[in-house]
């Protein structure tokens, strides 16, 4: 019952066995704890502990999932458009643009327009502490040139992995010669996850 119930026959076989202290019981417990775990897994694919996120919405995926992932590339998922600046550019077009257009995240491009960096919203919100010394600022003072970009050809467990390792919410995606094709967020990339989890289950 607890292997099948919660999905975790060695939990099941580790409990039983503690309480009876018996090898004779060790290998017709694991053929019950097996098969009622793949039974279960046939009848309901989600468990105890997520049958109820999944009828809230909620999509709890494994590790084997990510294979889900491998199927995938940002050409499946819908972009942001890059808001471009220049590195020479002053801060206080930062904030010109945030108050005209909403602007979180800005990507920045040198004098040839290539790409160099980003500036967060974050990074933004954090200068404006001192909102008087923003015009005396250039956007090269704020931008980050250490996060990982996005390729076009990378499958979206890899970009998964870089928002992992990032504290922003969105990534420039390039093309192979190194244009800027547009942003990847964070909320499109779960939202297209938990789309591939959806479409798999059915």
């Amino acid at each position: 019952m607890v292997a099948a119930t919660t999905h975790a026959p060695l939990t099941a076989i580790l409990i039983v066995y503690e309480v009876t202290q018996s090898y004779d019981v060790i290998l017709p417990l694991m053929f019950a704890a097996v098969v009622s775990t793949v039974v279960a897994r046939y009848i309901c694919r989600d468990s105890v502990y997520t049958f109820k996120l999944t009828r809230l919405g909620v999509r709890m995926g494994a590790l084997s999932d990510l294979t889900i992932l491998r199927r995938l590339t940002p050409e499946d998922i819908e972009l942001e458009k890059a808001i471009i600046v220049k590195r020479s550019d002053s801060a206080q077009r930062l904030v010109e643009l945030m108050e005209s257009d909403g602007t979180s995240d800005f990507v920045v491009t040198d004098d040839f327009g290539k790409y160099c960096g980003m500036v967060t919203s974050a990074d933004l919100r954090d200068a404006l502490v001192y909102r008087e010394a923003i015009p005396l600022l250039q956007v090269s003072e704020l931008q980050r040139s250490e996060l990982p970009t996005i390729g076009l050809e990378e499958t979206l467990d890899l970009v998964l992995d870089k928002f992992s390792r990032s504290d922003v919410q969105a990534l420039v995606l390039l093309t192979n010669s190194g244009d800027i094709s547009g942003l990847i967020t964070r909320a499109k990339l779960m939202k297209r996850y938990q789309q591939a989890l959806s479409e798999d289950a059915n």
